[in-house]
């Protein structure tokens, strides 16, 4: 691991047939599910370094999760959760923070059927297509909330699949979603923050683009010119037209610019699988399946790599903190300072350039004339108020003793005795 990166590590799941699925934060507080049948929510709290564990949940079946955000700045009480599962069901749950909460324990406010939805529209595509890195597609394995930048579409609503199919649901409403929309064999899909109503897809067709406020179905790049489908589609934060893909069959990285109709770039991973992609601002974070994470700049170029775990990575995000990285393996729970650490470079590095001597124009203490202390900064000092002072400048020009500092100060007094001066209040003045 590189020096300059400090890590820290929480086990979340302490039981051996139980490993982590997934987690969602909101600033110092979050949540982290795993597959086991009780207790399998834990919500806790980031302090200075420290995890503190505020309460466990029992939520079984859980594969994706996602706070809303809250509504009441001032309310820290309790928080909203959504939780997918394998059922087509989209849970809305009420986590109580502290015994101040309106909620004494966690309870469930809405429910989200999707398939209910999808029965309606008698879908006949196969329910055992296989999506996303192994989840099956009647798992709620993507729960994403629409931008606040996005000033057409109601505040939290959230974009999910299911069953081949994209719902956009108010999550006030969840009676009837405000749209489905037919994408078959989808597996991954990502909101542009920067462009209104633009989300990316990618699947066995490639990768797609779709305006939610309209009809249009625009293929970026065809299946015909790759070997599989695409999953873990992201838009870059901080550039529009950027995005990432994963091919999951050669486990390579590729990058677009949306203005063009081919990747920009594709690094080749063979050695190991990549199982997490996170932007972070122009960064692209990537999780291994050895527990490596590797991070590159927006032209996929200046890898910097790391060993944070012997297992493989599940998510990544960050902190509150943009230099801590929040990990997740399918154990513990980690945070990485990737600030990088000042250290002095030695004096022996620096070159020095020749600068014009100085006068010293005013001396603060008359009684520093026959005084060994330093009172001087490291310039030196000279005066043509009289041939005597270059005399003992010249002289002294020589190699100095050991002590530099009493030897600048003896030279200086001597100048100072030969030079026509005059004491005012206290004051020296050349």
């Amino acid at each position: 691991m590189p020096s300059n990166i400090n890590s820290n590590y929480w086990e979340t799941s302490t039981s051996n047939t139980a490993s982590n699925v997934g987690f969602s934060k909101h600033n110092d507080i979050i949540i982290v599910g795993s597959n086991s049948l009780t207790e399998n929510l834990k919500v806790y709290q980031f302090v200075a370094n420290s995890l503190i564990h505020l309460s466990s949940i029992t939520l079984p079946d859980v594969h994706k999760l996602q706070f809303l955000k809250p509504t009441d700045q001032g309310d820290n009480n309790f928080k909203f959760l959504l939780s997918g599962h394998s059922n087509g069901i989209i849970h809305l749950s009420a986590i109580p923070l502290n015994e101040n909460s309106v909620f004494k324990d966690a309870e469930i406010i809405k429910r989200f059927n999707h398939r209910k939805k999808i029965n309606k529209l008698n879908s006949s595509l196969s329910h055992s297509l296989r999506l996303n890195n192994g989840h099956l597609s009647t798992t709620i394995s993507e729960i994403q909330l629409t931008p606040n930048s996005w000033s057409s579409i109601p505040f939290n609503s959230l974009v999910s699949l299911y069953d081949h199919h994209l719902f956009l649901w108010d999550s006030s409403r969840s009676h009837s979603p405000l749209r489905i929309l037919q994408t078959n064999n989808t597996s991954s899909v990502s909101l542009n923050s920067n462009l209104q109503s633009l989300i990316a897809i990618g699947g066995d067709f490639g990768i797609r683009l779709l305006d939610l406020k309209g009809n249009d179905q625009n293929i970026l790049f065809s299946n015909s010119e790759l070997s599989s489908g695409l999953t873990n589609v992201q838009w870059c934060d901080d550039d529009e037209y950027l995005l990432s893909a994963i091919d999951p069959i050669t486990d390579s990285l590729l990058l677009w610019d949306i203005r063009k109709n081919k990747p920009l770039k594709t690094i080749n991973n063979s050695h190991t699988s990549i199982t997490s992609t996170k932007w972070l601002g122009n960064q692209l974070w990537v999780g291994e399946s050895n527990g490596n994470l590797t991070r590159y700049n927006s032209e996929l170029e200046s890898p910097l790599s790391f060993k944070a775990s012997n297992k493989q990575i599940v998510e990544i995000d960050y902190t509150s903190n943009f230099y801590n990285l929040l990990c997740m393996d399918q154990t513990y729970l980690s945070t990485h300072n990737l600030k990088r650490n000042h250290q002095p470079r030695p004096i022996s590095t620096i070159k020095f350039n020749e600068t014009k001597p100085l006068v010293n124009k005013r001396i603060q203490s008359s009684s520093s004339l026959n005084s060994s202390s330093s009172v001087f900064t490291s310039h030196r000092v000279s005066s043509d108020s009289s041939q005597g002072s270059n005399n003992s400048l010249s002289q002294n020009n020589q190699i100095r003793s050991s002590d530099y500092l009493v030897s600048f100060q003896k030279e200086i007094d001597k100048m100072l005795n030969s030079m026509q001066r005059k004491v005012v209040d206290d004051i020296v003045y050349i």
